[in-house]
């Protein structure tokens, strides 16, 4: 978006759109994040052996942290791509 500045419309198409990919990456990990095997996600290998909780369990916790931690993002990144399309699109009025 910076390299766009001189042509804040394109910019802004730009920078809506490269969002709302993001979203559609975010949504398709929380899809898929249930699914993920718990041994590969960074929070099992920070847990001591100790406190690590049963297989079916650990899998069902970190599954649907990931998930809704994705929808967050997610939410944020259309968002984010709903102020920057609108905002092209009301500077593309005015400016005609």
């Amino acid at each position: 978006m910076v390299g766009f500045s001189y042509q804040p419309i394109l910019a802004g198409r730009l920078g809506g759109s490269f969002a709302l990919l993001t979203s559609a990456i975010l949504l398709f990990k929380a899809w898929v994040a249930p699914t993920k095997p718990y041994k590969q996600t960074g929070t099992w290998l920070i847990l001591p052996i100790a406190d690590r909780p049963a297989p079916d369990t650990a899998q069902k916790i970190i599954g649907q942290t990931l998930r809704s931690v994705f929808l967050v993002y997610a939410r944020y990144a259309a968002l984010t791509a709903a102020v920057l399309l609108g905002a092209s699109l009301a500077f593309g009025f005015i400016q005609k």
